[in-house]
């Protein structure tokens, strides 16, 4: 029995949204199902997976951010992959930290917030990543399973001795 795989714009992603062209519109909502980002510079914009650095901006219209291209992106049909994702991409070092506390320095609630903020979504940037390699998204309501085909693309070992060893492309069956 073949299992049809989810296209990736499908899953569970917290922190990644994907739009499709129509050649006409130029500006895209920044949302996120895991929460807005707390900095505008946390939003990174893929053209057919490709990160652009340039050619689009962040607008506030009507107290909402809104991604605006400098022309509008290529039709895509609804039977296409979608050729726009935005993604979060919150700063997750002690280096870049959205809050940095230094001793003898009021805790204010809105520090706290965003320090919490920080820890969430960098969490749910990594559970991202996981389903970026075949895995499945973090499970707070134990109602989803892992499914379908996973293909290892580089060599995986488990453990030191366990002698379960997968070979770049195998696929692994149910």
């Amino acid at each position: 029995m073949t299992e049809m795989l989810t296209n990736k714009w499908d899953l569970p992603y917290q922190s990644r949204t994907w739009y499709r062209g129509n050649g006409v519109n130029k500006d895209f909502l920044v949302t996120f199902s895991g929460g807005l980002p707390l900095d505008r510079s946390h939003v990174k914009v893929f053209i057919n997976d490709n990160a652009l650095t340039t050619g689009w901006s962040v607008v506030n219209l009507n107290g909402q951010d809104y991604v605006r291209f400098d022309s509008p992106p290529a039709l895509r049909t609804s039977g296409e992959a979608p050729n726009i994702m935005l993604k979060r991409d919150t700063p997750g070092t002690a280096d870049d930290r959205a809050i940095d506390f230094a001793s003898g320095s009021l805790l204010r609630s809105e520090d706290l917030d965003k320090a919490m903020l920080n820890a969430l979504y960098v969490s749910q940037e990594s559970s991202d990543l996981f389903l970026d390699q075949g895995g499945s998204a973090v499970n707070t309501t134990f109602d989803q399973e892992i499914g379908g085909q996973k293909t290892f693309t580089n060599n995986v070992i488990f453990g030191v001795n366990s002698g379960a060893q997968f070979i770049p492309g195998t696929p692994l069956d149910k």
